[in-house]
């Protein structure tokens, strides 16, 4: 019989000693007896802990060098078959992956290792590589090898436009930046490409001084021919600032708008006394016929005469009725019968020369009446004091003495001597 084990709170000393003895005898007689059994099992616990820390994966070659790990062959199609779409997409045709090999090992297949193997997989694709893809409005227009490269691009661009009178400077379009993969001839004149598809807006405010012009108030003066004027005061322009502003697409106005004017000084209006008098003088006379006739008397002292013995005008012979024209155009200031003139007209020019017409048988303008060079205004007759048909001319330049008309005649139409 076993003999019974009391707790240790009846146990003295030396009956606790007593039992860890025992205890420990009966640990080393089972161990004795089973020490081949938990060999073997210390053996495996060894092996399966080995085992558990050890990765198979494939080892992935190209061309006979290693290129990287993958977990297993679906995981290796996976990963050609995204390379194969993206590079077949960046070429434009269809681009077929190198030959790979692959064996088993006994390797860890970490996401570096499967990054390397990826990475060699691009770099093997001729005309293609990672680039700095620029887009505009979502369409990829051109690369750069980085993404400093492409931002230094558009800055330039940006800045392309400034004035000294810029104050803002835009895209127009929708311009982003993304790495991507992308055929290489994305690089070829990629700057030139760039500047054709961009578009920047830039605003500009900016100053103008510009000239308030003055009036002219007019005076009117009958007395003044209609040609003529007189400065009575000097006219002065004023002076306005605008402001403005405008906005540019690539430099080109597209939109230009005054925001304010301000007037800095008045202007000062010019004074001019213009005149209204009609000019109806040409400035030149012509012989007073249009039918034959002939020079019967000059002017200046005759020895035999019928009149004055001193001949103020000229004497013109034709035949009884033949017209008489005005020698240049002006006011008839006198139309009557004149003491030995007989009928006579007279005629005040815009020079204020007077030109008489006398010994008329019909006299056919009155005082006041208007006419023009070469007007019918009379007819040849022989009244008053006079020896035959004629008319007796007269020129009074600026209305005073008589002088010899002839020198203020044309040479050509003289009519000859009797």
């Amino acid at each position: 019989m076993r003999q019974k084990i009391g707790t240790s709170k009846e146990l003295s000393p030396a009956d606790r000693a007593a039992r860890r003895r025992f205890v420990w005898q009966s640990f080393c007689a089972c161990v004795r007896r089973h020490r081949r059994l938990l060999a073997l099992a210390v053996v495996l616990a060894v092996a399966l802990f080995c085992v558990s820390r050890v990765h198979c994966s494939l080892a992935v070659s190209m061309n006979g060098s290693l290129i990287g790990y993958v977990e297993d062959q679906e995981r290796l199609d996976a990963i050609v078959e995204r390379v194969s779409r993206a590079a077949s997409d960046a070429l434009g045709h269809t681009w077929t992956a190198p030959t790979l090999t692959c064996r088993l090992a006994f390797a860890p297949a970490s996401a570096e290792e499967e990054a390397q193997l990826v990475s060699t997989l691009y770099q093997s694709v001729e005309g293609a590589c990672s680039l700095e893809l620029v887009y505009i409005n979502g369409e990829a227009v051109c690369a750069f090898p980085g993404q400093a490269e492409a931002m230094l691009a558009l800055e330039d661009l940006r800045t392309r436009y400034l004035t000294e009178y810029t104050v803002s400077a835009a895209f127009v379009q929708e311009v982003t930046l993304a790495q991507g993969y992308a055929s290489t001839e994305l690089l070829t004149d990629n700057l030139e490409k760039l500047a054709a598809a961009i578009q920047v807006e830039t605003v500009e405010n900016y100053t103008l001084m510009e000239s308030y012009p003055f009036l002219t108030e007019k005076e009117l003066d009958e007395t003044m021919f209609e040609d003529e004027e007189e400065v009575l005061a000097e006219g002065c322009d004023g002076e306005i600032r605008v402001e403005c502003t405008r906005t540019l697409v690539n430099g080109e106005i597209r939109d230009n708008r005054v925001v304010s004017q301000t007037v800095l000084s008045e202007p000062v209006n010019r004074v001019v006394r213009q005149g209204t008098r009609p000019r109806l003088s040409t400035g030149t006379y012509i012989w007073p016929f249009s039918e034959q006739t002939w020079l019967s008397s000059t002017f200046g002292y005759r020895n035999y005469y019928i009149g004055s013995s001193f001949h103020r005008g000229i004497d013109l012979a034709g035949h009884y009725g033949d017209p008489i024209l005005a020698s240049d155009g002006g006011v008839v200031i006198f139309s009557g019968e004149y003491s030995g003139y007989g009928l006579l007209i007279e005629i005040e020019h815009d020079n204020g020369d007077v030109t008489y017409y006398a010994h008329n048988s019909k006299n056919l303008v009155e005082v006041g009446d208007i006419v023009y060079q070469g007007d019918i205004i009379a007819e040849q007759g022989a009244t008053g004091v006079a020896s035959g048909v004629h008319v007796h001319f007269e020129l009074h330049p600026e209305g005073g003495a008589a002088v010899d008309p002839i020198p203020y005649l044309p040479e050509e139409g003289t009519p000859p001597r009797l």
